[in-house]
Parts: C-alpha cells; structure tokens; sequence
C-alpha cells in the first residue's frame, strides 16, 4: 500500500510552527533561565512569548491573503484566518504584558504560566485555519487543555481548583458531543472535509447528517457560552486569574467563533432556512439569559461572564442572516469586543493589590477619585459594551442590526435592542460603584503594564467608534474569503 505524504506549505503554517518551537524550548530549558528560583522569574518566559508572538504576527502579515491549502485540505490559510491569527495573537500578548505585575504580587513562580498559554494560542490559531472537522477538533483540544490547567493554575485557590475540575469535565462532555457529530456527518456524507461535505450535500440533506450538524453545532456553543451551553462560564470566569480570565473571555471566544462561522458559512449554508430557526432562538435566549442574569451581580467577574453570553448573543443575530455583511459584522464586532474586554480586564489587574483581586462592586469604591484617568477609560468601556455612542460598541452593535434587517430578522433585531437597552443598567452600576464615596483608596498603584494596556485599548475603543470605516473594509475583504 502506497503512502502519499500530504503537500506541506512551511511558509502558511510558520507563525504556528514558531509558537509551538519556543514553547517547547521553554518547557525544557524553562527551569534553567526563567524558573521560580532564578532572578528572573517566570517574566523572562513571558518575555520570550512575547518576542515569538511578535514574530509569529509579523509572519502572518507576510503570509499575505492568497489562499493557501495545505495538509491534504485540512489547513486553509485565507484572509479569514489570518484576521482570526491576527486576533488571538493580540489577545495572547497583551493577556501577558498584563500579567507582568500580577505574577508578582500573587507570588506566581512557575514558568509553565507562559508556556501554556503559547500552546493554547496555536490552537486557537489552527481553529480559524482548519477545513476539515478533524483539524478542527484536535485545534479544539490544543487549546482547550492547556486553558484547563492554567483555570486551576492558583493550586491553594479552591474556587479555582473546583473552576479547573468542572469547565475540564464539561469540556470533555462537550468535546465527545463535537465528535460523534462528525462521526455522523462522516457517515452521511463519507467525508469531513468542509469543501467537500459543501459539494456532497446538494440537495440530499439526511436527518442523520442534520443530527450530526446538530451535535457539531452544539460543541461550539459550549465554547462561546451560548444558552443553554453555557453553565460553566460565571464560575470558571470567577475561579481563573485576571490575566486568564481576560486571555479566556476573547482568545477561545474568537477562535470557536472563527470554527464556528467557516463550518456555517460552508455547510449549513446548503441545508437551507432548517438550522436559522433554531439558531436564531439560541440568540433571543442567550441575550435574555444572559442580561438578565447579570442585574443581580455583585461579583465583576460573574458579571463580566454573564455580560459575555449577552454579547455572544448579539453576534449570533448577524450570524442567522448568513450574509457576507453579516459575517463582516460580526468578524468587526470580535475585534472591538476583544479590544474592549482586554481594556476591562487590565484595569481589574491594574486595581488589584496585596494579593487580593479586584472582583466586586466594593473593591472598586472610591477609586473613580483617586485614578480619574482609569475611571474615564472604564467608562469608554462600559459605554462600548452598552453600545452608546461614540464608542466602537455603538457601531458594532449597529453592523450586526443592519445585517439582521438586511436578512429580513427585524423581530430579532427588536428583541437584541431591548436587551442591549437593559444591560445600560448593570454597566452604569459598575461604574458608579467606582466613584461610591465613603471609601478612601486613594493609595497609588503602579502596574504601568497593566495601566498601558486600559489606555491603548480605551484609544481604539473611541477611534473605531468615529472612524469604523477603514476596521469595516478589511473585515469585509477578509470575510468575502469564505463566500
């Protein structure tokens, strides 16, 4: 029996290749350069991500949009995945600058902190590259395990422990769901991949191909934390550390939404309006869920969590129009949502101190006072996540609606309206809460890392809300790849 080596591209698959060969020079000399009794610390390894990461994005920018594929068909490098590169690349590095302070006043030592991350973020890269639904679910588990361990990384922490434990087990579950989907989708069609599942469909949609849509479909609400997949969120959000927290709420986010959206673009597309209906109720479901369930938090990371499945909710209304504006939205939405999350996030970080994190509404008091510039980027943020003008929030929001009406979705436009108009209420709570008087914080803090990263991301935040339209053009050239 002859084997056929598959035709490799080194080039289209470099910015992957460099992430994983420092990672694993990390794992074995780690403890030589940058372990927990060296001078350095486990920054040195942080650093070093960096220096990859920076190296891995300059490539992927190199790569250029011709589509390139490679590995027998299962890896499409096309401009739609490098834009989703390209995003958790900037999720992986700027979670790590904010982690800088954090390591040291929560007496993080081990160098293994980095190193995870750099594999998790390949995986999150392989997600938006794969065509076939074997890459995708061996990208899924290159990224999902080593977020398991770095969720329990605060091993005397038990809210992390007991986070760690439940988002692996229900990661699993999720995992075996994804599979047997694509056993049936395999027995169905006779094949995986996507291209070929497209010309195989026709007109000949089999109930047990719909089944095993259904099973693939419901692996990747589990990682966007649609309703009803969505249990694990508030407490593996609540149990992780800050800079995971932040790495977690927009890296694996984008990435199973960059799956998730080449697997609807270029298969579900086929099977006519059966699947718009039940994703269109998973969007009205997730936003009220979702908003709802966020007015009674105290707990900033539970609300953030919970803020998070409204969003996802939001963008699955763009998604049931299906549309190549539709996907253009939703890829500019990720953007300003990972820039806007990462913003909240570093300012968490940045407020906490003496090894307590800063969680709740009362670990905010009284520092509107003291750091008024943090105050005003928070409320940028808070904005943008509201969708008020002038905020890339507001336009975001705005594309995604104008996608849904273009589609003929107005009832689902009216419904994501009223629950984006509901959600005012919990961000103008947060942020009242910063300027509650009563409360004298006004110790300095210095984490100029952290305090970057707010002030960077509130900047963007603005500029995309007045100037959307240059972001919004090369989220279109980059979506039109799918179609």
């Amino acid at each position: 029996m002859e084997i056929v080596m598959p035709d490799i591209q080194l080039l289209a698959l470099a910015p992957e290749i460099i992430l994983i060969i420092v990672a694993f020079l990390m794992l074995f000399f780690g403890p030589l350069v940058g372990g927990p009794n060296t001078k350095g610390g486990p920054k040195v390894g942080g650093i070093v991500s960096l220096v990859a990461l920076t190296g891995a994005f300059l490539i992927n920018l190199y790569i250029g949009q011709d589509e390139i594929v490679t590995l027998g068909g299962m890896i499409v490098k096309d401009a739609f995945s490098l834009y989703f590169n390209a995003l958790v690349i900037i999720a992986a590095a700027f979670s790590i600058i904010i982690s800088f302070g954090y390591i040291n006043r929560f007496g993080i030592k081990e160098g293994e902190f980095y190193l995870l991350i750099l594999f998790s973020t390949v995986g999150m890269m392989l997600m938006g590259s794969s065509a076939d639904l074997l890459s995708i679910f061996i990208a899924l588990e290159l990224m999902s395990i080593p977020i398991y361990v770095l969720v329990g990384f605060r091993k005397e922490n038990l809210r992390a422990r007991e986070a760690s434990f439940k988002y692996f087990i229900l990661g699993a579950i999720s995992s075996g769901i994804f599979v047997y989907g694509a056993a049936l989708v395999y027995g169905s069609l006779g094949t995986t991949n996507l291209t070929a599942m497209a010309e195989a469909l026709g007109s000949n949609i089999s109930p047990v191909f719909l089944l095993g849509s259904a099973f693939i479909i419901s692996g990747f609400l589990f990682k966007i934390s649609a309703v009803p997949f969505h249990m694990w969120t508030p407490d593996v959000y609540e149990g992780a550390n800050l800079p995971i927290t932040a790495y977690m709420s927009v890296g694996v986010k984008a990435a199973a939404f960059s799956a998730f959206l080449r697997f609807a673009v270029v298969d579900l597309a086929n099977t006519g309006d059966s699947w718009v209906l039940a994703i269109g109720f998973v969007a009205v479901a997730t936003m009220s869920l979702g908003n709802t369930a966020a007015l009674a938090q105290k707990n900033l990371k539970r609300l953030l969590a919970y803020s998070s499945i409204a969003h996802v909710g939001y963008i699955l209304v763009a998604l049931v129009a299906g549309s190549e504006y539709g996907i253009s939205s939703i890829l500019f939405y990720l953007f300003i949502y990972i820039v806007v999350n990462l913003g909240i996030f570093s300012l968490l970080v940045y407020f906490s101190k003496d090894g307590k994190e800063c969680e709740t509404m009362d670990d905010l008091a009284g520092f509107g006072y003291a750091h008024p510039l943090m105050a005003v980027c928070m409320g940028i943020f808070l904005f943008s996540l509201a969708g008020i003008p002038p905020t890339g929030g507001f336009m975001g929001k705005l594309f995604l609606f104008i996608a849904a009406v273009k589609g003929g979705y107005v009832g689902l436009v009216i419904v994501a309206v009223i629950a984006s108009g509901v959600s005012v209420y919990y961000y103008l709570k947060v942020m009242m809460a910063m300027f509650e008087k009563g409360k004298d914080k006004a110790q300095k803090i210095k984490n100029p890392a952290a305090a970057f990263v707010v002030v960077l991301a509130a900047i963007i935040t603005l500029y995309l809300g007045v100037m959307p339209g240059h972001f919004m053009e090369l989220a279109r050239i980059c979506a039109a790849a799918l179609f």
